[in-house]
């Protein structure tokens, strides 16, 4: 009561004593001219009636004044004193001081904002009292939210009131701009509602007691900055955020803090109350023990440079689920959870139930066995994982037994990947590997001298797989064939563009896949590499310039296997032209004897067809031949004994096609000899041998031919081209045409 009587007296005196204390009034605020400087400042006075500064207010950086400019440099003592409905203020960087009790009384002003400056700002105080406590210069003030981006310069003794935001009990969310490189003791002591904080990235320094009594300080964001920021205690064996319960720490540079025996000023050491944390561009490690204890970490995000994380680094971290390794080019060193001599270590994210994991680095780590092998070696809850696009390598054992490990995408730099790498994965099903230019090593599970080895995912059940690069591996039997071999649950593949070669046995044994999409750009198909594929009806040769080579299933004097002997392929596009073994040895062709074969497309690009290609498919139905294909060799179509659909498109140049059986003595058999054909699109002209030797002419005597269409570019048949077609009922001649050649239509019901 006492002291509230006085306050109203002491502002009753300072409205009499200040009516004429000004010299001019601007947008509200008044001002004093300031005497003896050499550039023309003023500074803000006191009003004649503490009611004219009220609500809002923002003090300009500079004034006119009857035709001259001022530069705000003050707020004089006093000046805002008594000022209740004040509820927000800010301060340009032009000001350099504040004086006495300038906010004496200001009981209504929760938002204060020192604009960013260079110049440090001198502040005053509200009371000294040389026998006990004195108060700040804010301590009348309900402050709620500050922007500091000034150095302040104050007497910060006992008897000053320690600092200008010493208890401010309400401040609940601070913002210190780059204009402040320190932050001197007791900085926000006892700022006990306190929530969040942000500093600036020059701050250097962090006093002692800085943050002593914020019970509620939540959030700390700690910019990016060129130097370490250095920071004190709590006190003897308190570190600097021993009061706050922090949750969300986003620590953008190196931290330094005094030494001591154990971990008593490391200011994360066991910090339980820490939910996610975010390490920034500009730190360089994570010390030792850095987070040891922080038992309820969720997310962890590491920083692009940080080179090297510490022993015991994520000990005890048993909540942690997230964890994200920003892209970086160098490598980075791991340590250890705890190394032994006489037994299996701890490697370091032991304690760690790590559900996702993005991998943006290479990592460097001790893949001994008193090391724990690998730093995610048998963490057991990890489901997902995303390798980045600038690792180069995944090291041995960096995933094995991760037995809940379900998708994995692999970026297009990698360029190795080590042994055992997914051993025990029994639950990886989707595997990802982008799109890159350069051949991947892959390595293996396990080698047998003496028998077949396991192969890089023999212990995954894989069912889905993007493939966007060409792999390379060890195709021995003693190191389990290929990274594939014998995944009976993968249904599906996709290859990418950037797939130039399938190297032999790639997919020997995948009994469930489906369809297979071959890129134009693949320039081989290796021995085996479909082998026991015994679902695959689908098949497609995307669209190509270059030839495609084929390898074959078993190679036998006896008679082999082509590479489609084991599987069920009923559809087929052939958007390249082939190049393979022919003959018994190697199955004749790639797709000869397929039973299962129905209809064939050939594609725009394909300039040739090559012998015996679909030699006794004995249920090919329909075959579409591409309109620039030069060629059909011989024996294409022989044994095709249920084809009777047959388009050749469009096309302007003539066809060549070959023949079944050339018998120098006899008669010839020509190339649809054993085929039923009943419909022909013919969109060509056709050139074949018109000799006896030969056959005489691809449908000579085809008597289930029943339907024919010349299409509009065709202006000329052959000799005897349908020759005896006796059923040939319906002739549709779509252009004209200038020549037809002898007997070409002899015995044909209908014919032009």
């Amino acid at each position: 009561m006492i002291r509230n009587i006085f306050c109203l007296f002491l502002v009753f005196l300072l409205s009499i004593w200040n009516v004429r204390a000004y010299d001019f009034k601007s947008n509200g605020i008044y001002y004093t001219l300031k005497n003896g400087v050499r550039t023309p400042a003023v500074e803000v006075a006191v009003p004649p009636s503490s009611d004219e500064y009220r609500g809002e207010m923002v003090v300009p950086a500079s004034v006119s004044y009857r035709g001259n400019n001022y530069k705000v440099s003050a707020i004089a003592c006093r000046a805002f004193s008594g000022c209740a409905s004040l509820t927000s203020l800010t301060v340009p960087a032009s000001v350099v001081e504040i004086g006495d009790s300038a906010f004496f009384g200001c009981t209504a002003l929760k938002y204060l904002v020192l604009e960013d400056g260079d110049k440090p700002l001198r502040v005053g105080c509200n009371r000294y009292q040389g026998i006990s406590a004195g108060e700040a210069i804010f301590h009348d003030c309900p402050l709620e939210t500050l922007y500091l981006g000034r150095e302040l310069q104050y007497e910060g003794g006992f008897f000053y009131g320690y600092s200008p935001f010493y208890k401010k009990r309400h401040l609940s969310l601070v913002i210190v701009g780059d204009g402040v490189r320190q932050l001197e003791n007791r900085a926000f002591y006892g700022c006990e509602d306190l929530t969040s904080i942000t500093l600036g990235g020059r701050v250097s320094a962090i006093g002692n007691y800085a943050f002593y009594g914020c019970k509620s300080l939540r959030e700390l964001v700690i910019k990016e900055g060129d130097a370490p920021l250095a920071i004190g205690t709590n006190g003897t064996g308190k570190n600097l955020f021993s009061d706050a319960p922090l949750e969300i720490l986003y620590l953008g540079r190196d931290l330094k803090y005094p030494e001591s025996v154990g971990h008593l000023y490391n200011p994360f050491f066991q910090k339980a109350s820490l939910s996610m944390v975010t390490v920034g561009e500009a730190a360089k490690a994570i010390p030792a023990s850095a987070f040891q204890g922080c038992s309820n970490i969720v997310s962890f995000t590491v920083g692009s440079r940080v080179e090297h994380i510490g022993d015991y680094a994520f000990s005890g971290c048993t909540s942690l689920r997230e964890l994200y390794f920003k892209d970086a080019e160098a490598p980075l060193s791991l340590g250890v959870n705890r190394h032994t001599t006489s037994s299996k270590g701890e490697a370091l994210f032991y304690d760690c139930p790590v559900e996702t994991l993005y991998l943006g680095r290479t990592l460097d780590y001790s893949t001994s066995y008193f090391d724990g092998y690998a730093p995610f070696y048998d963490r057991t809850a990890l489901h997902t994982v995303v390798v980045g696009e600038t690792v180069v390598s995944l090291g041995d054992r960096l995933f094995f037994g991760c037995h809940s490990l379900a998708r994995v995408t692999i970026g297009g730099s990698v360029e190795f990947i080590g042994n055992y790498v997914f051993r025990e994965c029994a639950a990886l099903t989707d595997v990802v590997f982008r799109d890159g230019e350069l051949p991947l090593y892959v390595g293996y599970n396990k080698f047998s001298s003496d028998g077949i080895g396991e192969s890089l995912f023999s212990d995954c059940r894989l069912q889905t797989l993007y493939l966007g690069r060409t792999l390379s591996y060890n195709m021995s039997s003693f190191y389990g064939f290929s990274p594939f071999y014998q995944q009976t649950r993968l249904s599906s593949v996709t290859l990418g563009d950037y797939v130039f070669l399938l190297p032999p046995n790639l997919f020997y044994g995948c009994s469930a896949l489906g369809e297979l999409s071959v890129p134009g750009n693949v320039s081989e198909v290796g021995n085996a590499a479909l082998s026991g594929c015994t679902a695959l009806k689908r098949v497609e040769f995307q669209d190509g310039a270059e030839p495609l080579s084929l390898g074959y299933n078993l190679f036998s004097e006896a008679g082999g296997k082509n590479l489609f002997s084991d599987t069920p392929v009923e559809t087929l596009y052939l958007g390249r032209s082939l190049q393979y073994i022919s003959g018994a040895a190697c199955g004749w062709a790639p797709f000869a004897a397929l039973p299962t074969l129905v209809r064939v497309d050939v594609g725009p690009l394909v300039r040739n067809v090559p012998d015996d290609l679909f030699r006794n498919c004995t249920r090919l139905e329909t075959v579409v031949v591409g309109a620039n294909v030069e060629s059909l060799g011989n024996r294409v179509f022989q044994g095709c004994t249920a084809l009777s659909h047959l388009v050749f498109q469009d096309g302007t140049r003539p066809l060549e096609v070959g023949y079944n059986l050339y018998t120098p003595s006899g008669v010839g058999r020509s190339l649809f000899y054993d085929n039923p054909l009943t419909t022909l699109y013919l969109g060509r002209e056709l050139r074949y041998p018109d000799t006896i030797y030969y056959g005489y002419s691809p449908f000579y005597r085809m008597e289930t031919l029943s339907d024919v269409t010349l299409g509009p570019t065709v202006t000329a048949v052959g000799n005897r081209l349908f020759y005896g077609c006796a059923r040939l009922k319906d002739l549709t001649i779509q252009g004209t045409l200038s020549r037809i050649g002898t007997y070409a239509f002899y015995g044909c019901p209908a014919h032009p």
